[in-house]
Protein backbone atom coordinates (compact mmCIF):
# COMPACT_ATOMS: atom_id res chain seq x y z
CA UNK A 1 0.00 0.00 0.00
CA UNK A 2 1.78 3.33 -0.88
CA UNK A 3 1.02 6.59 0.62
CA UNK A 4 -2.10 8.07 -1.27
CA UNK A 5 -3.73 4.82 -0.83
CA UNK A 6 -3.27 5.46 3.14
CA UNK A 7 -4.67 8.61 2.86
CA UNK A 8 -7.34 7.80 0.95
CA UNK A 9 -7.85 5.18 3.40
CA UNK A 10 -8.03 7.15 5.86
CA UNK A 11 -10.33 9.75 4.37
CA UNK A 12 -12.41 6.94 3.99
CA UNK A 13 -12.34 6.52 7.86
CA UNK A 14 -13.34 10.11 8.85
CA UNK A 15 -15.99 9.86 6.36
CA UNK A 16 -17.42 6.90 7.93
CA UNK A 17 -17.03 8.27 11.60
CA UNK A 18 -18.58 11.44 10.52
CA UNK A 19 -20.97 9.64 9.20
CA UNK A 20 -21.65 7.83 12.49
CA UNK A 21 -21.33 11.07 14.40
CA UNK A 22 -24.32 12.58 12.49
CA UNK A 23 -26.96 9.75 13.25
CA UNK A 24 -25.79 9.55 16.85
CA UNK A 25 -26.73 13.65 16.68
CA UNK A 26 -30.23 12.70 14.80
CA UNK A 27 -30.77 10.12 17.19
CA UNK A 28 -30.26 12.59 20.23
CA UNK A 29 -32.02 15.25 19.07
CA UNK A 30 -35.31 12.27 18.26
CA UNK A 31 -35.05 11.59 21.89
CA UNK A 32 -34.76 15.19 22.81
CA UNK A 33 -37.94 16.18 20.63
CA UNK A 34 -39.74 13.17 22.09
CA UNK A 35 -38.95 14.47 25.64
CA UNK A 36 -40.29 17.82 24.86
CA UNK A 37 -43.51 16.50 23.47
CA UNK A 38 -44.07 14.35 25.89
CA UNK A 39 -43.35 16.89 28.83
CA UNK A 40 -46.22 19.76 27.05
CA UNK A 41 -48.75 16.97 27.11
CA UNK A 42 -47.91 16.40 30.67
CA UNK A 43 -48.10 20.08 30.77
CA UNK A 44 -51.66 20.82 29.36
CA UNK A 45 -52.99 17.65 31.18
CA UNK A 46 -51.87 19.07 34.50
CA UNK A 47 -54.04 21.74 33.40
CA UNK A 48 -50.71 24.63 33.25
CA UNK A 49 -51.35 25.28 30.18
CA UNK A 50 -50.88 29.45 29.71
CA UNK A 51 -51.02 31.03 26.90
CA UNK A 52 -48.89 32.84 24.59
CA UNK A 53 -49.17 36.20 26.05
CA UNK A 54 -49.60 35.40 29.58
CA UNK A 55 -46.86 36.12 32.47
CA UNK A 56 -45.80 39.18 29.96
CA UNK A 57 -45.30 42.97 31.10
CA UNK A 58 -48.88 45.25 30.39
CA UNK A 59 -47.74 47.34 27.33
CA UNK A 60 -50.14 49.96 28.14
CA UNK A 61 -52.58 49.21 25.40
CA UNK A 62 -55.67 49.06 27.10
CA UNK A 63 -55.17 52.86 27.85
CA UNK A 64 -55.53 53.48 23.70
Amino acid sequence: MDETEAILLNKGQQIAKLQQYAEAKIAIQAVEDKQAYASSRVTEDEGAHETPNQGQPDRGYDKL
